[in-house]
């Protein structure tokens, strides 16, 4: 701007400026004069900030857009309903991940036609599938899909079924029922209960609430779909009384269960969009609400060390699922920095900056590490620090989009990138809508955002932050 003949106040609290430019929006006055510009809304926070961006883009569910199919699902631990929402579906993916991992791992043992019913390793015990946790999980999924395999016919119904989840919680909890029991969780996640201590299981009920299912059900089509058999007993809440011997340490036999996981995971893929990027492993990962640049972020699979976690941290945390089957180029990880710029809120007006790039894990991706940040995480902030930062073979670990584009014709056949490029301006508009009503607009205004999107081998594009005052310095070697 200097260059362009601009002059600059050094003077930083002088009201006398055409133009601002400040990272922080407590700096920009909240009325302008006509021949003043700034680069922020007042309240941007309800994108920028994690939990805000997980709050209101679920508002979309009033609009008919269903969010799982673009963001991972999310929770605000420091709400009670929320931590709640959370540790029904940490328990109901674990049974999905089980299912997973045993379709994954027989038909690795069908392809190299090797099969053994013994287990000769006593180590390897507790990451065997056995017959008694298989059967829990199936009964599990069986249970959540029973409430949800009837198709929405009309848009009352679209959001009828996306809250049906929540109806039918609220009235089991009113009958000190649960979805998955705790008989149920101690089969299916026996390597933790080794080290579940009456602490946690103590923080675990405190954020448990007990919803009266008269505010909620508002539609007899509601109450007829839920069971009227269900006992107080939790026994009886599954489908099939489970057999209170010792678990039966045999591998399960590939020929009897295999065909049944296979069709139950057919019809969870139909109804919940999100069951590709669960995986096998139903890793979490936690960010603090209010920090960018990646600081704060762990990644977790345990539900004890998430409870312990949460205890010993004071900050607000958000925990999101973490997508378990990522686009991989060259053995790394990457995500794709889209910059938004818009410069009204009514009528909202956005635009998109046609070059993104991609940013990639300075280090080989391995999903079991997770203590590897720098496999784990794209952001420059962060993989920088990596000892292996230079010698990657891509160089500064970032693409521009032109290489990206290119790689997909060559590994598909076909333009994939403009396939992507339509996804992510529907998530970018779709975000925007979600809280164009909470921001305040303000003429003579700007923002611009950086959208953080994944890719998952599916070709799926996910949203993964929305951030404020992005960098914009370059970070790799300038090519001239």
């Amino acid at each position: 701007m200097i260059d362009r003949g601009w002059k600059e106040n050094p003077d930083l609290t002088s009201p006398n400026y055409n133009f601002i430019w400040t990272l922080k929006t407590n700096e920009i006055p909240h009325v302008l004069n006509k021949n003043q510009i700034a680069n922020h809304y007042h309240n941007n926070i309800e994108i920028t900030k994690k939990s805000g961006l997980s709050k209101n883009i679920k508002n979309l569910i009033f609009e008919n857009i269903d969010i799982d199919n673009f963001y991972p699902r999310c929770y605000e631990l420091s709400e009670r309903h929320e931590m709640e929402d959370f540790l029904e579906d940490f328990k109901t993916t674990k049974a999905i991940s089980i299912l997973t991992r045993f379709l994954i791992e027989n038909s690795k043992i069908s392809e190299n036609n090797i099969y053994s019913t013994n287990i000769s390793n006593a180590n390897n015990i507790k990451n065997q599938i056995t017959e008694d946790k298989l059967k829990t999980a199936i009964e599990i999924c069986e249970r959540k899909l029973m409430f949800f395999e009837v198709e929405p016919t009309t848009s009352n119904q679209y959001i009828e079924k996306l809250n049906l989840d929540y109806h039918i919680k609220s009235l089991l909890n009113q009958n000190g029922l649960k979805l998955i029991t705790d008989r149920e969780w101690s089969i299916i996640s026996e390597e933790e209960n080794k080290t579940y201590t009456k602490e946690m299981q103590k923080l675990e009920k405190m954020n448990k609430i007990v919803v009266n299912p008269k505010n909620f059900f508002r539609s007899k089509s509601l109450l007829t779909r839920v069971p009227t058999n269900f006992s107080s007993k939790e026994e009886k809440l599954t489908t099939n009384k489970i057999s209170n011997q010792k678990e039966d340490l045999t591998v399960i036999s590939l020929e009897k269960y295999l065909p049944i996981v296979n069709s139950l995971l057919q019809r969870l893929r139909k109804i919940f969009p999100q069951i590709s990027i669960s995986g096998e492993k139903n890793i979490w990962i936690l960010k603090p609400s209010g920090l960018s640049r990646g600081r704060g972020i762990t990644c977790i699979n345990s539900l004890n060390e998430i409870l312990k976690f949460i205890k010993t941290n004071s900050n607000q945390y958000i925990i999101q699922k973490y997508i378990e089957n990522p686009l991989i180029i060259k053995g790394r990880k990457f995500d794709i920095r889209q910059w938004v710029l818009v410069t009204d809120l009514d009528p909202l007006t956005i635009w998109l900056y046609d070059t993104p790039y991609l940013r990639f894990g300075a280090e080989e991706y391995k999903p079991d590490d997770f203590s590897n940040l720098y496999s784990h995480l794209t952001n420059n902030s962060v993989v920088k620090y990596s000892k292996n930062f230079d010698n990657s073979t891509i160089i500064g670990n970032m693409w521009e989009i032109e290489n990206f584009a290119e790689y997909l014709i060559l590994k598909y056949g076909r333009n994939v990138w403009k396939e992507l490029q339509e996804k992510i301006i529907k998530i970018v508009i779709s975000s925007m809508e979600s809280v164009k009503k909470l921001i305040k607009n303000r003429k003579n205004s700007f923002e611009l955002y950086g959208y953080d999107i994944m890719i998952d081998e599916h070709l799926n594009a996910w949203l993964i932050e929305v951030n404020s005052s992005p960098a914009m310095d370059y970070s790799t070697v300038k090519i001239t």
